[in-house]
């Protein structure tokens, strides 16, 4: 749980949550970016490199190709744009592009926001720079809906958004063929929830939605609904408050659940039952699985906590404090690192992760140890005894 090195000048500023922070698919660079920042900066390592200049006011997202050859980002100047990953060059731009994007997983296709109103999507063709399809719903009696977050399903071939306008009794989310444009499904509740944040299951086949911005002082469900019909199918009462964030596990067998109060819970996705509840933070918290899924990290933000947990045993099996209040903690693909950002925090903190005794001794035998441990020294570390 070693700290390995802090990047200066690359997290969101501290009076906005609104930043984000992430690993190229090879686990060899990180991007970083945030509101009010005018341009993100690319790492190798441990040396700060500032590249990807060109938006005219902040960044809401950044993030690499699925191959790790280009970077996508879109910001409040209502413009989208593309880059060499290695070069740092723009090689191309997407006129409109704003807020929050996603590339599709393989990697052919954009989706931004449409400019700064986003009150439509926009799904765009990598090579030609060609928009291949706008999505929108039309007006109601509230007025445009507004589009802020988006995810693509795993297997490329539809997009889901959720409706983002608190207060309103109208909220919603909503399912489109990522080809046609074609609006499949449209998921209402029976409250005022907002559906942010919608994860796909590893098989397309499911979402799963929190529940956010609603009466204070009440607990609101997890929801999972069926895609094709747009029915919700199971619901995962909460008794922490607000449910925030919902992840699948990389098996698709379970959900992981952050809430107001500083727990986290995961489910089984067949049962709708419980199976380990995880507790130590305090204010609103997020985890993320790793990506072999065997273990969990998670932040408080209240508290200012990060913790990494044991995916089946729900042992703590690392934690530490930040400077700042945590907001996003993400794994690196290796499943070696997790780099953490949040308000406060002027500089990201990243964390190396050994997933047993043996592996850190392996690691250190490898980087630094000129002599192998005594008898004494293995069975502190609860090792056996080597003959």
């Amino acid at each position: 749980g070693g700290l390995l090195f802090q990047i200066t000048n690359a997290a969101p500023e501290p009076s906005t949550k609104r930043g984000f922070v992430e690993f190229s698919p090879d686990g060899d660079w990180i991007l970083a970016g945030g509101t009010r920042v005018l341009g993100l900066r690319l790492w190798d390592a441990s040396i700060p490199v500032p590249k990807l200049f060109g938006h005219t006011f902040g960044q809401e997202w950044g993030g690499w190709s699925p191959d790790g050859t280009l970077i996508a980002t879109s910001g409040e100047d209502g413009s989208a744009r593309m880059w060499d990953a290695f070069t740092g060059q723009q090689v191309g731009e997407f006129p409109g592009g704003s807020y929050w994007g996603r590339w599709s997983p393989d990697g052919t296709r954009l989706v931004f926001s449409d400019g700064i109103g986003a009150y439509a999507l926009n799904v765009w063709d990598v090579k030609s720079g060609d928009i291949l399809a706008t999505l929108s719903v039309p007006e109601d009696e509230y007025g445009a809906h507004q589009f802020l977050t988006v995810d693509w399903s795993p297997d490329s071939s539809r997009i889901a958004a959720a409706d983002f306008r608190p207060g309103t009794s109208s909220q919603a989310l909503y399912i489109w063929d990522a080809k046609s444009g074609e609006l499949i499904s449209t998921f209402h509740t029976d409250d005022n929830c907002m559906l942010g944040w919608p994860c796909w299951s590893p098989d397309s086949t499911r979402i799963a939605t929190g529940c956010i911005f609603v009466e204070a002082g009440i607990n609101t469900p997890a929801r999972i609904w069926d895609v094709l019909s747009g029915q919700e199918i199971k619901r995962l009462e909460s008794d922490f408050g607000w449910t925030y964030r919902t992840v699948w596990s990389p098996d698709g067998t379970r959900i992981l659940v952050g809430y107001e109060q500083g727990v986290m819970r995961i489910w089984d996705v067949e049962t709708g039952e419980p199976l380990i509840t995880f507790a130590g933070h305090q204010g609103s918290t997020g985890g993320e699985w790793s990506p072999d899924g065997t273990l969990i990290a998670s932040s408080g933000y209240a508290n200012k906590s990060v913790k990494i947990w044991d995916a089946v045993t729900g042992e703590e099996f690392l934690s530490f404090f930040v400077a700042g209040a945590p907001l996003s903690n993400e794994w690196s693909p290796d499943g070696m690192h997790v780099i953490v950002t949040g308000d406060g925090l002027n500089e990201p903190v990243i964390k190396q992760v050994w997933h047993s005794t043996e592996e850190l001794i392996e690691f250190a035998r490898e980087c630094c140890v000129s002599r192998e441990l005594t008898p004494e020294e293995r069975e502190q570390f609860g090792l056996s005894v080597l003959p």
